[in-house]
């Protein structure tokens, strides 16, 4: 189990605790392996474009994910996401619905379900083949890259500029699911966004992401509170730094984490008594009811990328 914050030792080279925890780290390597060989692969009908990571955590994976459904070539007019559905109760394969809750499906797939069809499945091959009998033309997984049971077409490595690699050792020393070599071999594009870390990148010549607000983004002349609860909060407290959003407080939950009424009501609170809007992502936006939403707003981001290959996916 992946823990809901990073541990600070994962990003320290020759941490004590990382040094005592590298066995297991043996450990998940050969279990690892050994999922992979007695694995059966099954194959799709359909081309599958597989938008991963590896490092635990978030990556950028569900917004490289809304990029690319935006910019697909005109073949693809019918494409669906398929994805585990972290942090909500279904397993699938099931096809969300609009009146679908986070609680239900997940925050992730609430956010894309706006603007796509989403698959929820635990069991990958299952969504796969629950795709080919609705008549999608396209799957496009959110996650998954380490998950053996369906065959990927393509593949797109997402790596955190900021975040990075970590310490560079493998769960639970430190945050790889899986050597980030072994995984670049496989990808076909490998995708880095901006960052503190991104030229630390061990990639052979990687694509470059960069971050930008989307429409309707919250005034830039107020005062702030922001909260969320994502893998990487200081990602989206430093967003808000470099669009010139005056914060004066930030609060950082649990990842996928599902807030009470009082949660809300004391933020609320907290944030008038500043004199102060309340200000969260779009993924923690969506988590909230909508009696929970009220008075609040999001920071709507978009990703770009250079140079993105679109002609190797055109005839999957």
């Amino acid at each position: 189990m992946i823990p809901l914050k990073k541990p600070s030792f994962w990003a320290q080279k020759n941490n004590p605790i990382a040094l005592l925890l590298s066995p297991f780290s043996v450990v998940y390597k050969l279990g690892y392996d050994l999922k992979e060989q007695l694995s059966r692969t099954y194959k799709s009908k359909l081309p599958v474009i597989c938008v991963g990571n590896v490092t635990a955590g978030g990556a950028g994976k569900t917004t490289l994910v809304k990029w690319l459904l935006k910019n697909l070539p005109s073949n693809y007019s019918n494409p669906c996401v398929l994805m585990r559905g972290y942090g909500g109760q279904v397993k699938g394969p099931y096809c969300v619905s609009k009146e679908d809750s986070a609680v239900h499906v997940g925050d992730e797939a609430v956010m894309l379900r706006a603007s796509v069809p989403v698959i929820i499945s635990a069991n990958r091959a299952d969504g796969a083949k629950l795709a080919e009998e609705l008549g999608f033309d396209l799957i496009i997984m959110d996650d998954g890259l380490q998950n053996p049971g369906l065959h990927k077409d393509f593949i797109i490595l997402a790596v955190d500029g900021h975040y990075g690699l970590g310490n560079g050792q493998l769960l639970p020393a430190g945050p790889l699911r899986q050597p980030f070599k072994d995984a670049e071999k496989i990808a076909d594009v490998v995708i880095v966004s901006e960052g503190a870390n991104a030229k630390n990148i061990p990639a052979d010549h990687p694509l470059r992401s960069h971050l930008k607000l989307g429409e309707n983004s919250p005034a830039k002349d107020k005062k702030y509170v922001a909260f969320t609860g994502i893998a990487n909060p200081k990602r989206f407290f430093l967003t808000l730094n470099e669009n010139g959003y005056k914060v004066l407080k930030h609060i950082a939950f649990s990842d996928h984490h599902l807030y009470t009424t009082n949660e809300i009501d004391v933020l609320k609170s907290n944030a008038q008594a500043l004199g102060c809007e309340l200000i969260t992502t779009e993924k923690d936006f969506v988590r909230l009811t909508d009696n929970q939403q009220r008075g609040l707003c999001y920071l709507p981001i978009e990703v770009e990328v250079e140079n993105f290959p679109f002609h190797k996916i055109e005839n999957l």
